[in-house]
């Protein structure tokens, strides 16, 4: 992802530091939190990869990130068209043992839910996300700076 801002005087948009780099599949949205005379920018993106993250710039113009979702299915895309479902609490040896005896290995690939929106209040104080599943989870800052999900569908 990168952000950009138009310059009046130049009369062309301009990138705005570096990439920021948190997503390792396709960004599928990203939405400008709403600044209520807040001295901070936040953005939300969320993406192919099964992740939603809350991006903050500092003082500095330097953004950092913190991941609000991490989809608990994965679907393992192997070989032959075969596909098989795993829960991330599951125990790996148990799973590496039964992918053995189908004659298959922990090296496929996983890949999460995609999730594909998300959503500011008009506050801006509530993110709205929807991933692929058709679920939607509401998340709020926390007084510490976490993220907690408030509700889910």
């Amino acid at each position: 992802m990168q952000v950009w801002q138009y310059s009046e005087s130049q009369g062309q948009w301009l990138q705005q530091g570096g990439t920021l780099l948190g997503h390792n599949d396709w960004v599928r949205d990203v939405a400008w939190a709403p600044n209520l005379g807040l001295p901070k920018s936040t953005i939300a993106s969320c993406g192919q990869d099964g992740r939603a993250l809350v991006w903050t710039e500092d003082a500095g113009g330097a953004w950092t990130s913190t991941a609000l979702l991490q989809s608990q299915c994965y679907k393992m895309l192997c070989p032959y068209g075969l596909s098989l479902h795993l829960r991330k609490a599951a125990p790996s040896s148990q799973h590496e043992s039964r992918l053995a005896s189908a004659g298959m290995s922990m090296s496929c690939a996983l890949l999460q839910e995609p999730v594909w929106r998300v959503s500011w209040s008009i506050t801006g104080n509530i993110l709205a996300v929807t991933d692929g599943k058709d679920n939607v989870t509401l998340w709020k800052e926390a007084t510490d700076g976490q993220w907690q999900q408030i509700t889910s569908s």
